[in-house]
């Protein structure tokens, strides 16, 4: 059902059955488990307790004793989402919606009587009952229980149709002799029953008998038919008839389970969902850390390199300050600088495999001895270093004065 389809469903009782029905209907019990809360039984209207009581009571007083039922409540269900949009609508036009509804219902009761044949006795639209979700909201289930006693004053004639069974000689409708429980019928050229149309009058008559047949053009699908008339222009449509759908309609208890149920169902989807969410992002994180340290034992690695350097940096400015040749200094400063430069871009690069500092200073001239000590152990850089300061002897001519490092 949409937010604007509405229904129709109709039970019927006996006279013992009907003083309990009445009774819900007309919110005689002093505890009702329909009942959301007493204080929205403030805003249910109809016609009053005293008309209904009075109206049936009449009628069953008229009413043949082996009719079997006695009431007929048909259930006009109004969507919920639909109402409000109808009470605000009437609200900007002017209108009090509870007298729009209330001449609705009354003009197809009584639409209802002239093709039907039910008698009228009254009806009472409730606003009291539906379901509370979990966030607190409440959703009503309004609807209009729309009451009709099963007896006819009125000259309503039904027209119906038959199947036209085989007589017998004396004019006796004949049984299938293999099935006995099975009448025979006349057949038509194409193998079908053949079939006849005839009158019913229904006044001073319990209609409801003559309403026992299922189909489109059965009474209940009138019932909603007649109701869609009366309501389309509060923009109420018309539902699909149970009788194409062949859903059942829900008691209150029902309805309240199956509203417990989706809520149930949907609660339990997102608790999947979010489940999911957070093994993702466990794994992330754990595929984070695993990196993370990775990294670390990489950068301490290199930390330990740069430690390193920074010692046999020191010593290496020692020694070449003691020897005559100035351009070993200036050689050496673009060693440094040179490693330098390449460490601190490759922290920045976030510890990618080596700097350009090894290849700048292996492409320098006269640094072979300090670029040999980037790459080997402190002891193949000691022996480079004497080696490079040795030859750096020979070549020099004059002293110089070679400043600190910075």
């Amino acid at each position: 059902m949409s937010k604007t389809q509405i229904a129709v469903n109709t039970k019927f009782f006996s006279r013992t059955q009907a003083k309990g029905e009445m009774a819900h209907v007309m919110r005689l019990f002093a505890e009702d488990k329909n009942v959301l809360s007493p204080e929205l039984t403030k805003h249910n209207f109809g016609t009053s307790d005293e008309a209904i009581q009075q109206r049936y009571s009449d009628a069953v007083g008229c009413m043949h004793k082996s009719a079997k039922n006695s009431l007929i409540d048909s259930l006009l269900v109004l969507p919920y989402e639909q109402v409000k949009v109808m009470q605000e609508e009437c609200k900007r036009k002017g209108e009090n919606w509870r007298k729009e509804l209330h001449v609705a219902i009354e003009k197809m009761m009584l639409r209802m009587e002239l093709e039907l044949g039910f008698k009228p006795v009254g009806y009472k639209m409730h606003m009291d009952e539906g379901v509370r979700k979990e966030d607190g909201t409440t959703v009503l289930n309004t609807h209009a229980h729309l009451l009709f006693a099963n007896y006819c004053d009125k000259d309503v004639t039904l027209t119906k149709t038959r199947k036209i069974t085989q007589k017998d000689e004396h004019g006796k409708a004949m049984r299938d002799p293999k099935k006995p429980s099975k009448w025979l019928y006349e057949l038509d050229e194409d193998g079908k029953p053949k079939t006849e149309e005839y009158t019913v009058d229904l006044k001073d008559k319990a209609p409801l008998s003559h309403h026992q047949g299922r189909g489109k053009n059965s009474a209940w699908a009138k019932q909603q038919d007649i109701a869609t008339e009366h309501l389309a222009h509060l923009g109420f449509t018309r539902g699909t008839s149970a009788e194409v759908t062949k859903a059942k309609h829900l008691e209150k208890d029902q309805f309240i389970e199956q509203k417990l149920q989706k809520t149930l169902i949907a609660g339990k989807k997102a608790y999947e969902d979010l489940r999911e969410q957070v093994l993702e992002q466990k794994a992330e994180r754990a595929v984070a850390e695993r990196k993370a340290e990775k990294a670390l034992q990489l950068l301490g690695g290199r930390l330990e390199k740069v430690d390193e350097f920074i010692e046999k940096r020191s010593e290496l400015y020692e020694r070449a300050q003691r020897e005559p040749d100035a351009m070993l200094k200036v050689e050496v400063d673009q060693a440094v600088d040179s490693f330098k430069t390449g460490v601190s871009d490759e922290l920045k690069a976030k510890l990618q495999e080596q700097s350009e500092a090894r290849a700048q200073a292996q492409n320098a001239q006269n640094s072979n001895a300090v670029c040999d000590f980037l790459g080997k152990t402190g002891l193949e850089a000691e022996e480079g270093e004497k080696r490079m300061l040795d030859e750096e002897k020979a070549k020099a001519s004059k002293s110089s004065q070679i400043p600190s490092p910075l």
